[in-house]
């Protein structure tokens, strides 16, 4: 039975699995990050926890990841507000996306209160860096551009996404004797069994 159920699994494995090379949703804080104090911060955002923001701008980056990612990789993340700036502070520091108009940027970033998913390709390696830079039509540069979910991986279309905002439902209660591979590939939703209930 688990021979089965092992093969079964494998196959439905991806072939080419991602490398990644550094994943933070900053629910954790800015454990994996360095710069100025007190520029960059988290705040809560609904729907997405805690988030990074900045509370001054900072020329040449706000703040850093303490880990380096390789050139030839993909840096995907989510985004909102007025202002950002992010890339790589590799040969003298790439911006890869920002402020549309902005020289070498690879990705032009749409500016207002709306959270969107980008991806840019990183063609040098380094570390991640992160800003605030230019302020938006209120004149505030407080906390008004926002980043989250930001992963660095060998493949195009990796993301990492923040946990749900309620807990998960406890597991169906396994009756005595066990389920059988029957029951454990119905549990494991490969044999298109949906259990929740409509509304």
């Amino acid at each position: 039975m688990f021979l089965a159920l092992g093969a079964m699994l494998w196959a439905c494995a991806p072939l080419n699995a991602a490398t990644v090379y550094f994943s933070d949703n900053f629910e954790s804080g800015l454990s994996q990050w360095i710069g100025y104090p007190g520029s960059a911060v988290t705040v809560p955002q609904a729907g997405y926890g805690e988030v990074l923001t900045f509370n001054t701008p900072t020329f040449g980056g706000d703040t850093y990841s303490i880990a380096s990612v390789a050139g030839g990789s993909y840096l995907s993340f989510d985004y909102k507000g007025f202002g950002g700036f992010i890339g790589t502070a590799g040969r003298s520091g790439d911006w890869l996306a920002g402020q549309s108009g902005y020289p070498g940027i690879e990705q032009a970033l749409i500016y207002d209160d709306t959270w969107r998913h980008y991806e840019v390709y990183v063609p040098y390696g380094g570390r991640i860096m992160a800003e605030i830079y230019c302020a938006h039509s209120a004149g505030s540069y407080q906390q008004s551009a926002f980043f989250d979910n930001i992963v660095v991986a060998d493949q195009p279309g990796f993301v990492v996404a923040d946990p749900p905002a309620d807990p998960p439902a406890d597991p169906p209660a396994v009756p005595e004797g066990g389920v059988g591979l029957l029951g454990i590939l119905a549990l494991l939703g490969l044999c298109g069994v949906n259990h929740r209930r409509q509304n």
